[in-house]
């Protein structure tokens, strides 16, 4: 009977290791969510107007991102003649992306360069946007938002007359 008595024992202490040798199993899920990339569209250029330079005193002209102007000196003016140049107006740009994302915007830190006539030239510089350069928020539902740019115009004393452009400048979106 000692035996049966042993034999069950270790048969016992056998099942009961097997239990403790047990290993324990947990899952999970992976995910992932793609985002619409974020984009930028211009839909409007930066005018600085009609500017009638002094003969001798230089100064700026700075458009807002609301698109007012303001004038370092009174020596410098708008005219709003002719007319079919006169507008004064910010940049505006349409950005697109995943709704009620926050962005940031990065504008041009230099000097933009604007040519005219027989090799004359103007500096834009001092870029300022609405909404400001770490408050960008897209729209929800839509996923859009109006981006207005505004910068200074360097005008010298006798510039000369004539139509100034610059090349492209760059505005660009990240999001946050």
């Amino acid at each position: 009977m000692m035996k049966k008595l042993f034999a069950l024992s270790v048969i016992l202490i056998a099942f009961t290791a097997g239990a403790f040798a047990q290993t324990n199993q947990a899952t999970a899920t992976a995910t992932a969510t793609i985002v619409t990339p974020i984009t930028i569209e211009a839909t409007g250029n930066l005018s600085f107007g009609n500017i009638v330079p002094h003969a001798s005193t230089s100064g700026s002209v700075t458009i807002s991102p609301d698109g007012s102007a303001s004038y370092s000196t009174p020596d410098i003016q708008y005219s709003a003649s002719p007319t079919a140049t006169a507008a004064r107006t910010a940049a505006i740009f349409t950005v697109r992306g995943t709704p009620g994302a926050s962005y940031s915007i990065t504008l041009p830190s230099g000097n933009v360069e604007l040519n005219g006539p027989n090799s004359n030239t103007m500096n834009a510089h001092t870029f300022t946007s609405d909404p400001s350069i770490n408050s960008g928020q897209l729209s929800n539902p839509g996923g859009t938002q109006t981006l207005r740019v505004g910068a200074t115009l360097n005008v010298t004393g006798g510039q000369a007359p004539g139509t100034y452009t610059s090349d492209n400048f760059t505005v660009t979106v990240n999001y946050n």
